[in-house]
């Protein structure tokens, strides 16, 4: 797999430099078993992903440059049955973003500035805020979001090139990903995408990562702690990570999307995905309304060379969903299955929890947990409502989540149960000088019967955001 990965992206970028003349799109879906529960938070749009897209075709390096300011208010309060993990903060993210134009139509450079500030006491390990592994504790911190160059080499004809970024950097290619909660996790690395028309064709590298509770691009590890503070030099070290993936995705009402990838963390871990998903609409009248259906399937091994694992197992896993839109009515169901035997609670990434990212595809993942433990089968359905039209407030939604799960393994060979029930209330201003200001009220409830990976908790978030390009703040 190692030979095939890299003599694989060899030929990709000796075709790339051969053309010389000639982007991204997730399925919508619905580490440590503890604290994995906190990197999504939905309805905020909390920073700007660079991607093909992100400065106008043949544009001049300033007259096209988008600078754009980012403000996230977060409140939570976590409490577990056990009185054990628990979590409360409220936080303030403030970001600005410069993402360049094309200086003679081929060169521009992306630069990125976070603050993450705390306010008041805060208690736990909160995933917003910079974590201090000496101490345990949390406090507010200013860093260095993104600085990458990048180039295109295109030929005119549309989009149709060669993108090439470098840098502090998110990678999207294949199984290496970048999400984060308030504020964007990064890498220290490249990544060089070729699309022709629907076509993408991409390959990543990256050697350091920074998540968002350090202000460091740290070496990547097989320990969630990346060898930070304390745990200095007691986990093995992650030379590289690297993936080659291809994807088609569609512009069209359909919004078909294929995406298939390999990657590997050197000495550590090799995984390889294909998500797919498409819209069929029920009739010639929009009226009739649209199902959404996506699939996804994840395999990974880890490798001998730096795992704790002498004769590692083949994990995977399989999750498949479904989404009924008619009018402000949106009516949805999911499944998936686990196996990850090695993994306890399945590990996407091609390093440990916290060392890099690629979890943008999961099926079935509630608030508070992603069902994704070994043996574990679960069912997720859901309903959201547009409120706009019935209560005469434009923006305004709502919606309820239940996963139901059983067959979580644990250590002894018995086996759990584990439930969710989330709720949201979602607010998007359509108007005036707030315009594009989302507030989003997200409780939850998980219970676990029989399992002893993680504990049953309460959750409730509020998270208040709003960004705006400079010069158009407030209008």
């Amino acid at each position: 797999m190692k030979l095939s990965i890299c003599h694989g992206c060899l030929a990709l970028l000796l075709f790339l430099s051969s053309q010389m003349a000639l982007a991204t799109t997730k399925v919508v879906a619905a580490g440590s078993a503890e604290r994995s529960d906190d990197s999504r938070m939905s309805g905020v749009e909390r920073f700007n992903i660079p991607s093909i897209e992100s400065a106008a075709s043949g544009a001049a390096f300033f007259d096209e440059t988008d600078i754009k300011l980012r403000s996230t208010w977060y409140s939570r309060d976590r409490r577990t049955d056990n009185g054990e993990d628990q979590i409360r903060v409220s936080a303030l993210a403030l970001g600005i973003d410069a993402l360049s134009g094309y200086a003679w139509d081929t060169i521009g450079f992306d630069l990125t500035a976070n603050l993450s500030g705390k306010l008041g006491a805060s208690r736990g390990w909160s995933e917003v805020l910079f974590h201090n592994p000496d101490n345990n504790q949390e406090r507010s911190n200013v860093a260095l979001g993104q600085a990458a160059l990048k180039l295109k080499f295109t030929n005119g004809n549309g989009d149709d090139g060669l993108y090439l970024r470098a840098g502090y950097t998110p990678i999207d290619v294949g199984t290496l990903g970048t999400s984060g909660g308030l504020l964007q996790h990064a890498y220290r690395g490249a990544q060089a995408k070729y699309q022709l028309g629907d076509m993408t064709f991409g390959y990543g590298w990256a050697d350091r990562f920074r998540n968002e509770w350090d202000d460091r691009y740290s070496v990547m590890t097989t320990a969630w702690h990346q060898n930070r503070g304390p745990f200095a030099e007691t986990a093995n070290k992650i030379s590289y990570i690297h993936s080659l993936g291809v994807r088609y995705a569609t512009t069209d009402a359909a919004f078909t999307l294929i995406d298939a990838g390999v990657g590997e963390g050197e000495g550590y871990r090799r995984n390889g995905q294909l998500a797919a998903a498409t819209t069929i609409p029920l009739g010639a009248n929009v009226a009739n309304g649209n199902v959404r259906v996506a699939g996804y399937a994840f395999g990974a091994q880890y490798l001998s060379a730096l795992s704790e694992f002498a004769d590692p197992s083949l994990e995977w896993h399989l999750g498949t969903a479904a989404t009924y839109t008619r009018g402000p009515l949106a009516l949805s169901a999911g499944f998936a299955v686990t196996h990850a035997p090695d993994s306890a609670e399945m590990n996407f990434r091609l390093t440990a929890w916290a060392n890099s990212d690629n979890r943008n595809y999961i099926q079935t993942w509630g608030q508070l947990d992603d069902f994704v433990w070994n043996g574990q089968k679960v069912v997720k359905l859901g309903l959201t409502y547009d409120l706009s039209s019935a209560l005469r407030v434009p923006g305004l939604s709502a919606g309820i989540f239940a996963n139901l799960s059983a067959g979580l393994r644990n250590p002894d060979g018995s086996t759990g149960r584990m439930h969710e029930l989330d709720a949201r209330l979602s607010h998007a201003v359509q108007g005036g000088p707030l315009k594009g200001m989302t507030i989003d009220l997200l409780p939850g409830r998980l219970i676990t019967q029989n399992f002893s990976g993680k504990q049953s908790r309460s959750d409730i978030k509020l998270i208040v955001g709003y960004a705006c390009t400079l010069g158009k703040c407030l209008q």
